[in-house]
This record gives C-alpha cells, sequence and structure tokens, in this order.
C-alpha cells in the first residue's frame, strides 16, 4: 500500500504546487487533495501529504464550501444551518476542536445536519450559536491558514465517483504515512481518524487503486497541465 500511496503523490507533485481558493482560477469539475501544514508523507523526506480527498462538481463552490467565510459565521443563527453542515472536512475539524476545547458535550448536537428543516425544528433549541460560531471561526481560520490544494480535472461524474473511492484507500491504508505530534485530528472523537491519518472516514476501507486507476489518474494529470497551461 505504501507504494501506492507514494506513487500517488509523487504523480501530483508534476502539477503545480498546492494552492488556495481565490489564488487561481478553477476548473468546472474534477478531484481535489488537500494538504495540511506541518503534516508530511511516509515515505522518505519531508513532502506533505494528503489529508483529504473529495469530488467536486462546480470547484470553485465546493471548495469554496470547505474554506467558509467569516460573514457567512457573522450571519449564524438557528433559522439556518452550519457551515460545517455542507462540509465533512469542516465538520470533522469541528469535532476535534470541540473536543480538544473540552466541549465533549456539544458532539452530538454539531454533528447533527442543520440544513434540513426537520432538525432545525425537533432539535434547534439544543443549539448554542455562540458556541457554534466560535468552533466556525476557529475552522475557518484553520483552513485559511493552513489548508492548500491540488487538483486534476475529470469532467465525467461517474468517473469522479468510480476513482474517489479507491484513491480515498489509498491514502488511509498507507501506513508509512503518520501525522505530526501536533495534528488537530489526534483530538477527534473518532479513533479512525487518527488510524487513517486523515480527515477521512467514508471509503476508507475500500479497495485503492489498481492499474487501471493509475492510467485514469496519469491521463487525468496530463489533462490537467494542459489546462493549466491554457488558463493560469
Amino acid at each position: 500500500m505504501g507504494d501506492l500511496c507514494k506513487w500517488l503523490h509523487e504523480q501530483l507533485q508534476q502539477l503545480p504546487p498546492p494552492i488556495k481558493l481565490g489564488q487561481k482560477f478553477l476548473p468546472k469539475n474534477g478531484i481535489y487533495f488537500f494538504y495540511e501544514e506541518g503534516e508530511t508523507w511516509g515515505h522518505g523526506g519531508d513532502e506533505p501529504r494528503i489529508v483529504k480527498i473529495g469530488k467536486a462538481t462546480g470547484f470553485k463552490a465546493r471548495i469554496g464550501k470547505h474554506y467558509g467565510t467569516s460573514e457567512a459565521i457573522l450571519n449564524l443563527d438557528k433559522s439556518k444551518g452550519k457551515l460545517s453542515d455542507t462540509s465533512v472536512l469542516r465538520k470533522h475539524i469541528g469535532k476535534a476542536f470541540l473536543k480538544l476545547e473540552g466541549r465533549s458535550d456539544y458532539l452530538e448536537i454539531w454533528h447533527k445536519d442543520f440544513s434540513i428543516p426537520a432538525n432545525r425544528a425537533k432539535l434547534g433549541y439544543q443549539r448554542d450559536i455562540i458556541l457554534e460560531k466560535e468552533i466556525e471561526s476557529k475552522i475557518t481560520e484553520r483552513l485559511w491558514g493552513r489548508f492548500t490544494f491540488r487538483f486534476i480535472i475529470i469532467d465525467s461524474q461517474e468517473k469522479r465517483k468510480i476513482l474517489e473511492k479507491p484513491l480515498i484507500a489509498t491514502i488511509t491504508q498507507c501506513r508509512m504515512c503518520r501525522f505530526s505530534y501536533n495534528w488537530l485530528g489526534k483530538h477527534h472523537p473518532d479513533a479512525n481518524i487518527q488510524q487513517y491519518h486523515s480527515w477521512l472516514l467514508q471509503d476508507a476501507e475500500n479497495s485503492p487503486i489498481n492499474d487501471a486507476d493509475k492510467d485514469e489518474i496519469s491521463e487525468a494529470i496530463k489533462n490537467t497541465q494542459k489546462w493549466i497551461k491554457d488558463n493560469w
């Protein structure tokens, strides 16, 4: 598994250095790979390691839901969902912050999706909006300050859906990659986050990439390189 993880990281290194939202024009569709400051791979040296993989239809909007904005946090109230209800990455980081700050009592409420009207109607009275704003602010600061991403363009929604699972498994099942001593994910209430050394849980136990997948990835990287040359 380590060889596949190393191969994937090295293939993506053919692309320009990781960026943040707003730094460059983004494509419409593809798969993104988040990196986190201070987190390096276990394959020799100190290359950055992937900590989150996801697929996107409408790249800018999807990535934007992860990063969040101060305005959206300021306008948060019980009539709407949390920012983290539309981003699993934000939800995981929020859980780690809650645990770290001794607010495990709020984890169950934080886990609820309040973008769903029925949940707001039934459970909204349990929400602590002040606390949610504090946690959402910490998440946004963390993401804008420490997270960057690369992407590969894959226009086919079906191909993105199929390829995302083995990509995630390749990263989470690597036993050579480790989290750093100061990694926030160590405080996540689900021990699997530590086991997978990433902000990933779903699809972590699937089969990793195979030769056919590698061909798809290599082709996508070539197409992405051409797109970047034409658009950046």
